[in-house]
Parts: C-alpha cells; structure tokens; sequence
C-alpha cells in the first residue's frame, strides 16, 4: 500500500464533476472568471477519469487544463470587465447633475436646490448664486451639494430639469 491510496477518490468521475458544477455555480454568483476556468477543467478531468482512473493522469489533466484555460482567455476576460462601465449610484449619482437653485446662497450661507424629487441644501463653490440660477453639482458631502453656477452658454444648450 502506497500513500497515494489515500488520493484515490482523485480518480472518480463523480469528484470531478460535482467539484466543477460547485464551482461554476459559485463562478455565476461572483463573476471572477477564475472559478469559470476551474470548473471547467475539473469536468474535463471527470470526463478523463471516466476513461482512466490513473491519478497522475487526472492530477495533470486537471492543473494542465485549468491553467491553458485561464492563461489563454485572461486578456479577454480583462477586457470585459474593464467594458463595463462604472455606474454610480447613491449620493454620488447627483454629481455632474444640472438644476435650479430655489433660494440664493453663496459659499458661506447655504440655501437650496430641488433635484430628482428632492429638496437638497446647497452651497457654491463659486461666489454667490441667485434664485432661479442653473446650476452643477460638482461634489457632495453629506448632505449638502456643492455646485457651480451654469454659464449662458451651457445652460441655454441644456434642459435644466428641477424633478
């Protein structure tokens, strides 16, 4: 008796295919694709395993596999990833928004702005703005929205929609 009786359950077809259905069911709740490459490569190995149940075969069949896999598909992989774009969300969603301001303020004396439905407080970060005004935002913190007044020419090129 070897120590590599201890690795025979290596060598059964079933091991190979659970353990790479797991790990593509992990690999679609976490996008990683590296789980993808893995999992593939294990059921690849169950269906070696399924022809020879020599260990070493399905040892070498399983990293060889899952490894080519990985290497060879990286830049594309890489690729999809950085295509998706960079959604914002929350607070930092209003940034670059345009809306009027309700009441006047400057960068000492808040006031504020209606924007998507709510009523924000509001500071400039560029001297004082009138009522009426339309107006950027350009940072939050909190909950105040710091904004910039629009110039002519953008504001008359832009809906300025208060929601």
């Amino acid at each position: 008796m070897t120590i590599w009786h201890v690795f025979e359950w290596l060598t059964h077809p079933i091991f190979w295919f659970i353990l790479g259905f797991i790990l593509l069911i992990i690999e679609v709740m976490t996008v990683t694709f590296v789980l993808l490459w893995i999992g593939i490569g294990a059921l690849l190995t169950g269906l070696v395993t399924l022809f020879s149940s020599n260990l070493a075969l399905a040892l070498a069949t399983f990293v060889v596999s899952s490894t080519v896999l990985w290497v060879f598909t990286r830049p594309l992989t890489r690729r999809l990833r950085q295509r998706s774009p960079k959604v914002e969300s929350g607070v930092y969603a209003l940034i670059g928004k345009t809306t009027v301001a309700e009441t006047s303020f400057d960068d000492q004396e808040s006031g504020s702005v209606r924007l998507m439905g709510d009523v924000w407080r509001a500071k400039s970060i560029a001297g004082r703005i009138a009522a009426g005004s339309p107006v950027k935002v350009v940072r939050v913190e909190g909950v105040t929205l710091y904004v910039e007044p629009l110039n002519d020419d953008i504001a008359s090129d832009q809906r300025i929609r208060s929601f």
